[in-house]
């Protein structure tokens, strides 16, 4: 017989918390040739937060949080795109050199802005 799991979930969130995670065969190459060309495109540092923004407003199926893990994962997988995580954010880059370089310039504007708040 099945176990039952007691879970608790916010109404607003029950849907994602039903969701299944999509199959790792899943083909995200669409989605992945966007984030390069938002990546190439971009005079900035580039966060995961800017990335799933604008996956979210090209493609409607990037609502899903699952889907769009599922994105960085292959991304990365196949060396289009790479994301350096920091305690403050996270950035995305072409190369795991250039993602570091974003997360540090990231971090850096974080904690200045962290600074002038506390003045």
């Amino acid at each position: 017989f099945l176990e039952k799991n007691k879970q608790i979930c916010l109404p607003s969130l029950l849907a994602v918390a039903q969701e299944v995670f999509p199959p790792e065969t899943l083909d995200t190459s669409t989605e992945e040739k966007h984030v390069v060309t938002l990546l190439w495109d971009s005079d900035k540092p580039v966060s995961r937060k800017d990335v799933i923004e604008s996956l979210k407003q090209t493609f409607p199926k990037m609502n899903s949080p699952f889907i769009r893990s599922r994105v960085f994962i292959n991304g990365r997988a196949n060396n289009h795109f790479f994301v350096a995580k920091g305690p403050y954010c996270q950035a995305v880059g072409l190369t795991e050199e250039d993602a570091q370089a974003s997360l540090d310039v990231l971090t850096s504007d974080l904690q200045q802005d962290e600074k002038r708040s506390l003045v």
